[in-house]
């Protein structure tokens, strides 16, 4: 019970028109579901982005392959390039699974296969004419590890090559999944077949193909990989080297 003596103590509360509290609540939800929606389109962006690189490097290690086998046969016709890893002379297909930054690595440094025990007889023609970087120096294929490519080869020879004496493989195909051998979601394909064409078809597995050497799978109106397909391919070396 409020002592009337002392009513004229307390503070008297004027009410104005204004901004009641259910506008303020409403305009609170409104600002959360803009930053909410920012945020999203943000996060899709950066995704995104990453798809966009994940395509470059693919694309940049096929046009790489490209410009290392024409430099180093303008050298001398019968050489090739080295990529990195074992090789399998049975005559069965095999793949060498590398990370996007191994993948590449032989062509952003190309000083780990052009030596002078590689090419005794061309190493000073090759070393003054290819460029240690064959590759786009932006790119960033580092930020690129929860994914794993696969370069599938067949050995072309069933002896060394008189003039380098390695034996030869065609790269015919790359297959892109993820670190942990699944498959690409329905959105990473989806951005791939976007950006890649019919040069980009993806199983019933969700793994992702890559036609090398200029051919394609022929789905153009489809993600999914046809039944068969013509394979392009490279002739490369296969040569375990420390790439840096």
């Amino acid at each position: 019970m409020v002592n009337k003596k002392n009513i004229n103590s307390f503070p008297i509360i004027h009410l104005y028109k204004g901004v009641s509290l259910v506008e303020i609540m409403l305009a609170a939800l409104v600002v959360s579901i803009i930053t909410g929606i920012l945020l999203r389109n943000y996060i899709s962006e950066k995704q995104r982005e990453v798809y966009r690189n994940l395509a470059q490097i693919i694309v940049a290690f096929d046009k790489g392959i490209y410009d290392a086998s024409a430099l180093v046969q303008s050298v001398n016709s019968n050489l090739r390039p080295i990529l990195n890893g074992n090789g399998n002379t049975s005559g069965n297909s095999f793949s060498i699974t590398y990370s996007p930054l191994q993948l590449i690595c032989p062509l952003r440094n190309t000083r780990s296969w052009i030596t002078q025990q590689n090419f005794p007889n061309d190493y000073n023609n090759l070393n003054s004419k290819i460029p240690v970087n064959l590759l786009d120096p932006r790119i960033q294929a580092d930020k690129l590890n929860k994914y794993l490519i696969a370069a599938w080869y067949k050995a072309t020879d069933t002896s060394p090559n008189s003039t380098t004496g390695r034996y030869r493989y065609a790269l015919f195909e790359l297959e892109i999944r993820h670190m942990d051998n699944s498959g690409l979601t329905n959105t990473e394909s989806d951005i791939l077949y976007a950006l890649l064409g019919s040069k980009f078809c993806v199983d019933g597995n969700g793994i992702g193909h890559y036609a090398v050497a200029g051919g394609n799978f022929g789905n153009t109106s489809s993600k999914l990989c046809p039944t068969s397909s013509p394979a392009n391919y490279y002739v490369v070396e296969l040569q375990s080297y420390n790439c840096q």
